[in-house]
């Protein structure tokens, strides 16, 4: 069962948006300013260019600077929404599918993957299950590698939840399975890796209780396997957390994401389990501490060096690293088919129209100029007309026939789809190109 957005079935627009479907005219939306941030932030990743000694073939996030940029169509196609707020997109882009290092969309994939997440912690809980939500940080402190702070991480959480653990808890509590998210952040303390876990429980009378006593067994295994490793103690008050997640906790992640910025404490407001697992991307800072897509922020404002060697090691570190991970069997068992982050990122949130076919000349145009936003605006806008107009500006043609003539290749929808040479060699001239490359 392919798990349903419920943005779908009310007939609004998604809370996330995918890079093929770059959307900037979001009316009435409280996450225009979280939208646009991402996009800028894409865009700051490709100005910056891959670190010293690298080229595009040992760049390891080449394919993200090429994300909602690049064409893998010969054109680019101008959509609009059928139905809804008639949102404009761009299609036939590059979509770089890396949640680690694109912000635009580690969003699509984060949203999806809430999405699962929120299926199955409804079902356990409607079928009489419980839910505790645990999270296991280890001590740290400036100057450790992230790679070797994660990787004890991942060595800490399998040391404690597997072999006579596991079976131990499936006895104690009838876990019957758990979904595991890595979160990392980093600050005046340096890396911050920590693990979120949603324990899929048997039934309880009181969950809060079940909670403390799951606490309590978590941070003596934790703090064994911690000390026994070398590393310094993890406190009681921030080694291990737990807490019971409650049908209305759940529930509460209906409530779009675009309904405003979710408040960075877990336990407030509408930040929900499904969110802390999977939204990342949607975390400010706190403490002074900035998730790794803060890190670029801060670059872009300040130009430290020091925060864009921090960004270099995040590219290097998380490179191939899973976030997300469900224990064997969980999916089926609830009827989860979960996409991969390609798809996911590719997913189409919603039906449009083409509009429009850019072909490569005006598309260049177009990405030389900065103004894909300001042309899906005019999409947004006015439909094709808006289009149009807009392309008529850009160019400083004399109208609209100057786009195109009768001896251009047209298709079914009445699109040029190809300029005849007269038309082309015009569109050259102005982009600047003197190819005829595709």
């Amino acid at each position: 069962m392919r798990v349903r957005d419920p943005a779908d079935e009310a007939g609004q627009a998604p809370s996330v948006l995918g890079t093929t479907r770059l959307i900037e005219t979001v009316q009435n939306s409280g996450a225009v300013e979280r939208i646009t941030a991402r996009l800028e932030l894409r865009e700051s990743l490709y100005r910056m260019g891959p670190g010293a000694g690298l080229d595009r073939d040992t760049d390891p996030i080449g394919r993200t600077r090429k994300c909602g940029r690049v064409r893998i169509s010969t054109n680019v196609s101008v959509e609009q929404e059928r139905e809804g707020l008639r949102l404009a997109r761009f299609g036939g882009l590059v979509i770089c599918g890396a949640i680690h290092v694109c912000p635009v969309c580690a969003a699509n994939i984060s949203h999806q993957r809430s999405l699962e997440v929120q299926h199955a912690a409804r079902a356990h809980l409607e079928a009489g299950g419980t839910l505790v939500m645990v999270t296991l940080t280890l001590p740290h402190s400036a100057g450790m590698a992230l790679e070797d702070t994660w990787g004890v991480l991942s060595e800490a959480w399998h040391n404690c939840a597997s072999g006579r653990y596991r079976k131990r808890d499936r006895e104690r509590w009838g876990q019957m399975g758990y979904i595991r998210a890595v979160e990392v952040t980093h600050g005046a303390n340096g890396w911050h890796p920590h693990t979120h876990v949603l324990l899929f429980l048997g039934p309880s009378d009181d969950p809060a209780a079940l909670a403390r006593e799951v606490e309590a067994e978590w941070f003596h295994r934790w703090h064994r396997f911690v000390v026994g490793r070398g590393w310094r103690a993890p406190s009681r008050r921030h080694g291990v957390d737990a807490r019971a997640v409650s049908t209305s906790t759940v529930g509460e992640y209906l409530v779009k994401v675009q309904d405003g910025e979710p408040p960075t404490a877990p336990t407030a407001g509408r930040w929900t389990p499904a969110q802390e697992l999977t939204r990342a991307d949607l975390k400010r800072s706190s403490e002074g501490n900035v998730t790794p897509f803060g890190l670029v922020s801060r670059w872009v404002e300040t130009r430290d060096l020091q925060t864009l060697a921090a960004w270099r090691e995040w590219e290097r570190s998380s490179k191939g690293r899973r976030t997300l991970l469900w224990s064997r069997g969980l999916k089926d068992f609830y009827g989860v088919d979960a996409l991969d982050d390609q798809s996911a990122a590719e997913r189409a949130q919603w039906e449009a129209d083409v509009l429009y076919e850019l072909v490569p000349d005006e598309w260049d145009v177009v990405l030389d100029a900065g103004a894909r936003w300001e042309l899906l605006d005019a999409a947004a806008t006015a439909g094709t007309a808006g289009v149009i107009d807009f392309l008529v500006e850009l160019l400083a043609l004399d109208g609209p026939d100057a786009l195109a003539c009768e001896q251009c290749e047209w298709n079914n929808h009445g699109l040029r789809t190809r300029p005849c040479s007269t038309c082309g060699d015009r569109l050259r001239a102005i982009s600047g190109r003197t190819d005829h490359g595709s």
